[in-house]
């Protein structure tokens, strides 16, 4: 016969491994996808025509969507086994891929975005999006880049709304599992 498991009994919602070690993970996996978005080298010499640089705005949007979709659904079926960790790393991509379209955009075509000349710029231009803050200071000229704030505002609203929302639905389960003798 063997020993029970750490986590036989627990609830399938409530998180398991919930340490230091698991957070500390998610620290640096968040730092490294930072790392990534500022030393990846896109766009230096020779920018990418336009389209291209939208389209691949578009498409890195439509990946994220696809996975926020999948962990609400394993939140919702109560599968979502690493509490906050996992929709933290999600907002931390997201965040850096429309950085990313967004800096690609600029440096294929300047004037579509106005004011944006460097990652941090986008990456600036992109929380304050994300904050529906809008400075002014930084701000869409262009056609496409107007697109992409649109895609951006429509996806805020929808998957990152959605997974705030099967978050503190696995929260509440969590703590009544807690509760329960």
């Amino acid at each position: 016969m063997s020993a029970p498991s750490e986590h036989e009994g627990q609830s399938r919602s409530q998180p398991t491994g919930s340490n230091a070690g698991d957070w500390l993970n998610t620290v640096v996996t968040i730092a490294g996808i930072v790392a990534l978005y500022f030393i990846v080298p896109v766009g230096r010499h020779n920018p990418m025509p336009l389209a291209v640089a939208t389209t691949l705005a578009i498409a890195l949007a439509i990946v994220l969507a696809v996975l926020i979709s999948r962990r609400i659904i394993r939140i919702l079926d109560g599968r979502g086994d690493d509490g906050i960790r996992g929709p933290l790393i999600l907002l931390a991509s997201v965040i850096m891929a429309f950085s990313m379209g967004y800096y690609l955009l600029a440096r294929s075509d300047p004037g579509q975005i106005a004011g944006l000349e460097t990652r941090l710029d986008a990456l600036y231009f992109t929380l304050t999006t994300l904050a529906t803050i809008g400075y002014g200071d930084i701000h869409p000229a262009g056609q496409a880049a107007r697109a992409i704030c649109c895609v951006q505002v429509v996806f805020n609203a929808i998957f990152l709304a959605g997974l705030v929302r099967a978050t503190l639905y696995q929260v509440k389960a969590v703590r009544a599992a807690r509760r329960q003798p």
